[in-house]
């Protein structure tokens, strides 16, 4: 951009003005923070064999960063939230189990916010594709389109998509008063843990008495369930079994090619369970054949199917298929 200048010599009008005056900073007291530990997929876009967590803090009025302590396994590191307060607050009812392949229209739960002072907006269907409103609630990860505010920083969340991520699992395990806490970038502090302190209990703390706790699974190292198990008996008494992969680098839904691996090698353990016995197969593709003399050896009535994916660090949850 390029101004030029000229001076102008015509006489001016005075104009009355009014010197202003400087608006006080408002005299706050820091609230104690509010503390949660979220064990979530990579939801920030950094995919890693790295176990991590997330540290959300909130506070009910003001914002001011403190340490936090975070316990793991008899050691324990030092850490500060992120800069930007978390929108966290409690679930005060229990979401009910929901589908994960459509809207949720039925559903819906309402959350109270630490900081009434914050607030969750609606979107509309192309923003909810595009990744907006993605929240955590429990283990579940969930996305909604419509909040509609209470009052007191209390919102009903409603159209909902359901178990994101690969939190499916998750859809039929929620609790009254469990976490809420958005996603955003820049409200989340990422913290690395050891491989070994998968399974272990992890504690955040702060001078101040906040506290919060966790089993901590290492849910962002783990590829997501295989989906689309299907069996077919065949006429000589064999059973096919094929399913299709997911992968924690790659959830969108991107036509003409398959989704990416994400894990340096394709590998899948299949076990058929029955009240005979049980039987473990480990397999690189996304199908496979089991003899029937294999099958018939489980015993007669139920045969549970359950697929995972083994990836670097972890095994994915289960994909289950129950026959008869």
């Amino acid at each position: 951009m390029v101004v030029e200048l000229r001076p102008d010599f015509s006489d001016g009008v005075p104009v009355a003005a009014d010197a202003g005056r400087i608006v006080a900073n408002p005299d706050v007291i820091s609230e104690p923070l509010h503390l949660a530990l979220l064990d979530v997929p990579a939801v920030l876009g950094a995919t890693s064999n790295d176990p991590t967590l997330l540290l959300a803090a909130s506070c009910e009025s003001g914002w001011q960063r403190q340490l936090v302590t975070i316990s793991f396994g008899g050691q324990s590191i030092t850490v500060q939230p992120a800069r930007a307060k978390s929108i966290l607050g409690l679930a005060e009812g229990v979401l009910p189990p929901g589908g994960t392949d459509l809207f949720d229209e039925t559903s819906s739960v309402v959350v109270a916010l630490v900081d009434e002072n914050q607030c969750l907006v609606s979107c509309d269907d192309e923003a909810l594709t595009a990744g907006e409103n993605l929240a955590v609630l429990g283990g579940e990860l969930i996305q909604f389109g419509s909040a509609l505010p209470l009052g007191s920083g209390r919102f009903q969340l409603s159209r909902l998509l359901r178990g994101r991520g690969g939190t499916e699992w998750a859809c039929a395990s929620h609790t009254i008063d469990e976490q809420f806490c958005m996603t955003k970038a820049g409200t989340l502090q990422q913290v690395v843990l050891p491989s070994w302190a998968v399974g272990a209990p992890v504690a955040a703390s702060t001078e101040d008495g906040s506290a919060a706790t966790i089993t901590f699974l290492g849910e962002n190292i783990r590829p997501p369930a295989p989906v689309n198990l299907a069996a077919v008996r065949l006429n000589n008494g064999d059973l096919v079994l094929s399913w299709t992969r997911r992968s924690r680098q790659g959830f969108a839904w991107v036509d003409g090619i398959d989704a990416p691996l994400g894990e340096g090698n394709e590998q899948y353990r299949v076990t058929l369970s029955g009240v005979s016995g049980a039987i473990e197969l480990l397999v690189a593709e996304t199908y496979s054949t089991i003899a029937a003399a294999d099958i018939g050896a489980l015993g007669a009535g139920e045969l549970t199917i359950e697929v995972r994916q083994v990836g670097d660090v972890a095994a994915s949850r289960p994909a289950q298929l129950k026959l008869s």
